[in-house]
């Protein structure tokens, strides 16, 4: 593994020593290649809400990214692909926010 790694930080950039993974300031997150409803970029772990209120968080499972929402007593994931970006918008992540989920 490199033992130098480059920061990007408000504008700056910083060189570091070591294992970029064992910085906690940061979580690797993956794009999903999709917008929501604001044209913001939606990434693993974000919390989405729908035009219908469901209030969810996203994962990437069995090569799929899901979000998924408790309804009544039950867990339910939808497949964020097949669902009109126009419906869904990003309201937080569970790292920052994660009362919404509550």
């Amino acid at each position: 593994m490199c033992d130098d790694f480059l920061d990007f930080v408000e504008d700056a950039i910083y060189q570091h020593q070591g294992n970029p993974w064992q910085d906690t300031r940061f979580i690797p997150t993956q794009y999903t290649g999709l917008k929501d409803l604001n044209g913001k970029e939606i990434y693993e772990g974000d919390i989405v809400k729908t035009k219908w209120g469901g209030v969810g968080d996203v994962s990437f499972i069995d090569g799929s990214f899901l979000y998924n929402f408790e309804d009544s007593e039950v867990d339910v994931y939808c497949n964020l692909k097949e669902t009109r970006e126009r419906q869904i918008e990003v309201i937080g992540n569970v790292w920052e926010n994660p009362e919404l989920l509550k």
